[in-house]
Order: structure tokens, then sequence, then C-alpha cells
């Protein structure tokens, strides 16, 4: 599993909020699977070798985190 502390995968995931259109591109995928598979691409061209669970967990882990701020 990729360690989100690792330096690469923190460039990636800058990467992914500093390019507005490649976040639009990315969050506009409504299929998980295009979705991992997108990213799992761009890591590539970035040099990173991202596995599909590392793409699944960091999903899950945003999701828990956005229904923990989101709770009244």
């Amino acid at each position: 599993m990729a360690d989100i502390s690792d330096p690469a995968f923190q460039a990636l995931c800058q990467s992914i909020h500093d390019t507005p259109s490649l976040h639009e591109r990315l969050f506009n995928l409504t299929d998980p699977d295009d979705f991992i598979a997108a990213v799992r691409q761009l890591a590539s061209i970035q040099g990173y070798d991202l596995k599909e669970e590392d793409v699944r967990q960091s999903m899950h882990t945003g999701r828990k985190a956005w229904i923990e701020r989101n709770r009244t």
C-alpha cells in the first residue's frame, strides 16, 4: 500500500489539486473504476507506481473524512 506521507505521493496529490483542468476531469468521472484507472495513469506518467488498492484506500479515507467534517 502507498505511504501517504511519501513525498512522491504528496506531489501527485498536490498536482491534482493545483491543476484545475485535471482536478475537474478526474472528479467528473462517475464510475469508481474509471476514476481509479485515471489516477493510476496520472501517477504512472509522473513516475509513481500506484496500485489499485492504494487509490481505493485513499478514496475510502477521503470519504470518511468528508463524512466526519459534514456531521452536524
